[in-house]
C-alpha cells in the first residue's frame, strides 16, 4: 500500500502546525489537518465515523492533552484524549491496515501492526508522575 493520504489530528498545536509547515515541501502527500472543532478526541465515539470520511492511507495524532496544570483536576479528560481516543486510532488503523503515529503515546504503528516504542519520559520532568505511569499503563493495555 502507497501512502497518499495523511489524517493529522492537532492542526493548531505546536506539532500539527510543524507538520502543516513540512507538509508544504511534500506535495507528493495530500494532508489532512484536523484541529479539535473538526475532530474532538474527548468523544473518540467519533473517530472512526470522521476517519471514515476522509478516508486517509495514514493516521498522524498530533493531537493530546497537554495541560499538565489541570492534568491532575482533569484525569478523566486526560485518559480520554491520550488513552481511549488513541486505542481508537489503533483499532481503525488496525482494520484498515494503515500505519498510526500518535505523538502523545509517542509510539509508530506500521501498517501490520508491529511498533516501537521510544521512553523519553526521562525528558518530561516537569510531567506529573500518574501522567508518566499513565501512558505507559495505556501502553500496555492497548498493546501488551
Amino acid at each position: 500500500m502507497r501512502i497518499q493520504k495523511i489524517l493529522v489530528t492537532g492542526a493548531n498545536g505546536q506539532l500539527g502546525w510543524a507538520l502543516s509547515q513540512a507538509a508544504k515541501v511534500t506535495p507528493n502527500f495530500e494532508y489532512i489537518f484536523l484541529d479539535r472543532h473538526a475532530m474532538d478526541l474527548s468523544i473518540p465515539s467519533e473517530l472512526e465515523r470522521i476517519v471514515e470520511l476522509f478516508a486517509p492511507s495514514a493516521i498522524i495524532n498530533a493531537a493530546a492533552y497537554t495541560a499538565v496544570d489541570k492534568a491532575e483536576t482533569e484525569t478523566k479528560l486526560a485518559h480520554t484524549i491520550n488513552a481511549e481516543a488513541v486505542a481508537v486510532f489503533a483499532s481503525i488503523a488496525k482494520n484498515k491496515n494503515i500505519p498510526l503515529f500518535s505523538a502523545n503515546l509517542l509510539l509508530a504503528l506500521t501498517k501490520n501492526l508491529k511498533f516501537c516504542y521510544i521512553n523519553l519520559d526521562s525528558l518530561l520532568y516537569d510531567a506529573p508522575a500518574n501522567i508518566k505511569n499513565h501512558k505507559m499503563v495505556m501502553f500496555d493495555k492497548i498493546y501488551g
